[in-house]
């Protein structure tokens, strides 16, 4: 058996569904049950693993992911391993199966449906403009600028509708002003339920966020387009993950070295770098040239996009 006894302790339910997928995963590969705790997810989805999940498991080791991506040693663990991590890459499981695991609770959304009945998805773009913390200073996360919404909106073709998901609606509609389109601005639902509507879109626009690259995973439209920003984390920062994208999904620059984040994190940024140049200097001095230049060799590599 293996479980992730700390499900629900990193980050919301986009990040779940990351978790919850790797574990299952793992799980059937190893012909054993798994564990995790009661989490949003059983009430949300289908989810059908009464037979294959335990109520407690008591691990005999443990296994932290410390990477971002996908990572191979992460799918070499063994019976008995209680997991924690993020494993944010689609390399981790099948399409297939998580479609079938996170088919949504349809009872769930009468209401919701109901009250945006006079929409058609299919002919419906959903475009997710993430702001709260990601508007706050870092070194990991920002916020796509306009002009990435309104060429992804150009590269779309259902658009009788463009359905905007924020976290911040009243941000997203001054941040959206002036890009044409017949804008409906979905407020006051529940979080799953924005998930699910969002899922329902043919077409998708979605920000460096785990909840609305599930929305477009989701999303069963075999001709779907969906359009996502080209650097997942912000270029240059402390964090990266190129395993993210989706193949035939559509990368778009969402940045520009000009931007304001790169003089607000400048500070941050200098911290980053100059600690790595350091590292690469006490090798140089320590084991030579060979394994300084490897040093600087995989922080660039991590963080090509």
């Amino acid at each position: 058996m293996i479980s992730f006894s700390k499900l629900g302790n990193y980050g919301r339910l986009g990040n779940q569904l990351f978790q919850y997928a790797f574990l299952r995963t793992q799980a059937e590969r190893l012909g054993v049950k798994f564990y995790c705790p009661t989490w949003e997810g059983d009430s949300i989805f289908n989810l059908g693993d009464e037979g294959a999940r335990c109520a407690e498991f008591v691990p005999r080791t443990y296994y932290e992911d410390h990477s971002n991506g996908y990572n191979l040693d992460a799918t070499q663990i063994q019976d008995g391993t209680d997991i924690a991590g993020f494993f944010q890459s689609d390399k981790y499981f099948k399409k297939g199966d998580v479609h079938r695991w996170f088919s949504f609770n349809e009872s769930l959304f009468v209401a919701v449906n109901k009250k945006y009945s006079d929409i058609n998805f299919s002919e419906s773009t959903g475009l997710h403009v993430r702001l709260g913390d990601y508007t706050t200073p870092q070194l990991v996360f920002y916020v796509p600028r306009p002009e990435f919404y309104k060429k992804a909106l150009e590269l779309v073709d259902h658009k009788r509708s463009i359905l905007v998901f924020s976290d911040d609606v009243v941000f997203a509609k001054k941040y959206l002003k002036g890009i044409p389109g017949n804008f409906v601005y979905m407020e006051k639902n529940k979080g799953y339920e924005d998930l699910y509507l969002m899922s329902k879109c043919r077409d998708v626009v979605i920000s460096s966020s785990s909840f609305s690259w599930w929305a477009a995973f989701l999303n069963t439209y075999s001709d779907k387009k969906v359009v996502m920003p080209a650097s997942w984390f912000l270029p240059g920062g402390k964090t990266a993950n190129n395993d993210i994208f989706v193949e035939g999904w559509i990368r778009l620059r969402a940045h520009r070295f000009y931007d304001y984040y790169y003089i607000k994190y400048l500070p941050n940024i200098i911290r980053v770098y100059s600690g790595r140049i350091s590292k690469s200097i006490d090798l140089l001095r320590r084991d030579g040239v060979v394994s300084a230049m490897n040093e600087i060799k995989k922080f660039v590599l991590k963080r090509q996009r």
